[in-house]
C-alpha cells in the first residue's frame, strides 16, 4: 500500500467519525421527506417538494453529517404551478404526440423557450439568531416528459467510449422516473448567460439527481463531500457553482469501475481524477461562460456563476489545486468535526416545534407578552448553544448553558429538552451519558446503528413521523402513514389559501391575505422577529414574503404581479 492509499484510508476513517455514512445520509433524506409531508399538510397542498442537498442527504454541511445545515446552505422548497404542462419540442414526432392541453415550447441547450413571468426564486435568509434555516422558494412548471437522457439510450457509451459503470440499481430508478407513467420533470425560471432573463426556463433533472444521491455508498458520498469542499471553500472566488461537484460525481460514477469505490483507499485518486475531468471539459469548449456538459442533458452546458473570472484563470486555479491536492485535503481533514455518540438531529424542524409549543400556550390562555418573552428566551438560548464556548473549560460552558436552559418557562418544555441535548452535543458529550436527563425522544434524535440491518429510507421516515406524534407538540396524527392532523394545521390557513389559488385561478389580494395573517395567532411575525423594537422590519419582511407567495401561486403577467396593494 503506497502513501496516498494510506492517507485516503485515514481520511475516510475521519469522515466516518464525522458522520459521513450512507446510513446517516438516508436518515437525513427521510427527515427532509417528513418535513415535506408536514409542510404539505399545513399548507393543504400536494404541490410542494423539498429538494437541495439537505434532501439528497449529502452536502448540506461539509464538516459533519448529523442533520444540520451550515449557514451558507439552504433548503429548496419547490412549488409546482397549476398551469398546463409544458411539452418540450425537439422534433416533429414529439410535437405530433403532444396532448392538446399541453403548451408547446422549443427545447434547446437544456432550456424550454417559454416566458413564465416567474422570478428565479425567493430567498428567506437564515435567521441572524441561527434558529431558522435559510429557504429558497422556487416556482416550477410541469413538463409532460423528459428530454432525451443519453445515459438511458440503447447502446450508450461513456464520454470515453466505454460501457457505463453506473450501478444497475440506480439505472433502474432512473428508468422508472423517465419512462414511468407519471414522470415528474419540471422547468424552473433560469436563462443561460447569452439570453435575456425571463426568455426561457431551465429543465430540471432534480428527481434524477436525487435517485443517484440517495443511493450512494459510503465512499461515493465521501468523495462527493471532498469535491464539494474543494469547489466551495478552496476554489470559492473564481466562479465555480457548487452544482459542478454533483455533475462531476455523476461522470465519475459513470466512468469509474466498481472496485475503485469498494474501500477508501482510492479516495484521493478519485478526487484528483474528477478535477482532471473538470479541467479537460473546461478546455474543450471555446465558450467563456460554459464550464462543462450537463451529465443528464448532454446537449446542455453547466455554466459558471454570472460574475466569474476569465476561464483561463479558472483553469489555472483548478490545476494549482491539483498540484497542492494533499495540502488542500489536509485542510479539509482539519475542518471535520468528530461527532459524539448520539443520533441524527432534527435541526430543520426545531422552529416548527417551538411554534407548536407557542400555539399550545396561546390556546391555554397564556398571556401574549409571556409567549413572546418565552419565544425570545428560547432564541437567545439557541444562540448561546450554537456559538460554543469562548473561554473556560467545556464542562463549565455546559454547566452555564444548562442553567440558562433550565430557566426557560415550562410552556416550551420540549424546546428546553431539545436545547439541552444540543448543548451536550455542542461540547462533545454523548447523549447516552445523560439519557435520563431527556424526557422526549425527539431531543435525542434518531440513532443510526453501527451494526445490524441496513437503515432503510421508508423505515427511517416512518420512525421519524412516529416521533412527531403525541407527546411531541406537533401532535401529528397518522392514518396509513399519512398525516391527518397536526397542532398547527389551521395556523397557516392564509398561506394555504394562496397555494389553493393555483387550482381555482382566483386572484388573492395581498392586502387581504396580510391582514388575515395578522388577525390569526401571530406566529409568523414572531418567527421572523420577536423583538418589539424591530417590529416594523418584521412586518415589512412578512409583506414581502406574502407578495412573493402570491407571485408563485398565480398565473398572470409580470406587470400584474408588481401591483402593491398593501399600505
Amino acid at each position: 500500500m503506497d502513501e496516498e492509499e494510506s492517507l485516503s484510508i485515514w481520511l475516510s476513517g475521519l469522515m466516518y467519525k464525522a458522520g459521513f455514512s450512507s446510513a446517516n445520509a438516508r436518515i437525513q433524506s427521510a427527515m427532509a421527506s417528513g418535513m415535506e409531508d408536514v409542510l404539505s399538510f399545513l399548507l393543504k397542498s400536494d404541490s410542494l417538494r423539498v429538494f437541495s442537498s439537505y434532501a439528497d442527504g449529502w452536502g448540506s454541511c461539509l464538516d459533519k453529517l448529523d442533520g444540520s445545515i451550515e449557514p451558507s446552505s439552504d433548503i429548496d422548497v419547490t412549488v409546482m404551478s397549476g398551469r398546463q404542462p409544458i411539452h418540450p419540442v425537439v422534433d416533429a414526432q414529439l410535437e405530433a404526440n403532444c396532448q392538446a392541453e399541453h403548451m408547446l415550447a422549443e427545447y434547446k441547450d437544456g432550456h424550454v423557450f417559454f416566458r413564465s413571468g416567474f422570478k428565479p426564486n425567493f430567498s428567506i435568509e437564515k435567521s441572524k439568531l441561527g434558529m431558522v434555516d435559510a429557504f429558497d422558494i422556487i416556482v416550477a412548471l410541469d413538463c409532460c416528459s423528459y428530454p432525451s437522457i443519453e445515459l438511458l439510450q440503447d447502446g450508450y457509451r461513456t464520454r470515453t467510449g466505454r460501457a457505463s459503470c453506473m450501478p444497475e440499481r440506480i439505472i433502474e430508478l432512473l428508468r422508472a422516473e423517465v419512462f414511468g407513467d407519471s414522470p415528474k420533470c419540471h422547468a424552473v425560471a433560469a436563462s443561460p448567460p447569452n439570453l435575456p432573463a425571463g426568455s426561457c426556463m431551465r429543465v430540471s433533472t432534480t428527481l434524477l439527481e436525487r435517485s443517484v444521491m440517495q443511493n450512494l455508498t459510503d465512499i461515493q458520498g465521501q468523495f462527493f463531500i471532498i469535491v464539494k469542499f474543494l469547489i466551495k471553500r478552496v476554489l470559492s472566488d473564481i466562479g465555480l457553482k457548487t452544482y459542478i461537484a454533483k455533475n462531476l460525481l455523476f461522470y465519475m460514477l459513470d466512468e469509474t469501475p466498481v472496485e475503485k469505490w469498494q474501500t477508501g483507499s482510492h479516495l484521493i485518486e478519485l478526487v484528483r481524477t474528477s478535477l482532471e475531468i473538470l479541467v479537460e471539459m473546461m478546455e474543450s469548449t471555446d465558450s467563456e461562460d460554459a464550464c462543462m456538459k450537463h451529465f443528464f442533458l448532454r446537449d446542455a452546458n453547466v455554466y459558471f456563476k454570472k460574475e466569474h473570472k476569465k476561464k483561463a484563470e479558472i483553469v489555472a486555479s483548478v490545476k494549482q489545486t491539483l498540484v497542492k491536492i494533499h495540502e488542500e485535503i489536509g485542510k479539509f481533514a482539519d475542518s471535520l468535526t468528530e461527532l459524539p455518540v448520539g443520533g441524527m438531529q432534527f435541526h430543520a424542524l426545531f422552529s416548527l416545534h417551538l411554534l407548536a409549543e407557542v400555539h399550545i400556550a396561546a390556546a391555554t390562555g397564556t398571556e401574549r407578552d409571556a409567549i413572546i418573552s418565552a419565544f425570545g428566551e428560547v432564541r437567545d438560548a439557541h444562540v448561546a448553544v450554537s456559538e460554543g464556548p469562548t473561554e473556560g473549560s467545556l464542562d463549565s460552558h455546559l454547566k452555564k448553558l444548562l442553567k440558562q436552559i433550565s430557566e426557560l418557562p415550562d410552556c416550551v418544555r420540549v424546546s428546553k429538552d431539545w436545547l439541552k441535548a444540543l448543548a451536550y452535543l455542542r461540547v462533545g458529550k454523548s447523549l447516552d451519558a445523560a439519557a435520563e436527563a431527556f424526557q422526549f425522544s425527539i431531543s435525542k434524535g434518531m440513532r443510526c446503528p453501527a451494526e445490524g440491518p441496513e437503515v432503510q429510507f421508508d423505515g427511517a421516515k416512518s420512525a421519524i413521523l412516529g416521533m412527531l406524534q403525541e407527546p411531541n407538540p406537533l401532535r401529528l396524527q397518522l392514518r396509513d402513514g399519512k398525516i391527518v392532523a397536526c397542532t398547527l394545521e389551521n395556523e397557516l390557513t392564509p398561506l394555504a389559501k394562496l397555494i389553493a389559488a393555483m387550482r381555482d385561478g382566483t386572484v388573492p389580494s395581498v392586502a387581504n391575505v396580510f391582514t388575515e395573517m395578522l388577525q390569526s395567532t401571530p406566529l409568523l411575525p414572531m418567527l421572523i422577529n420577536y423583538r418589539k423594537v424591530e417590529q416594523p422590519r418584521a412586518l415589512s419582511e412578512l409583506r414581502n414574503f406574502t407578495r412573493h407567495l402570491r407571485t408563485i401561486v398565480t398565473s398572470f403577467s409580470p406587470a400584474s404581479l408588481i401591483e402593491d396593494d398593501i399600505d
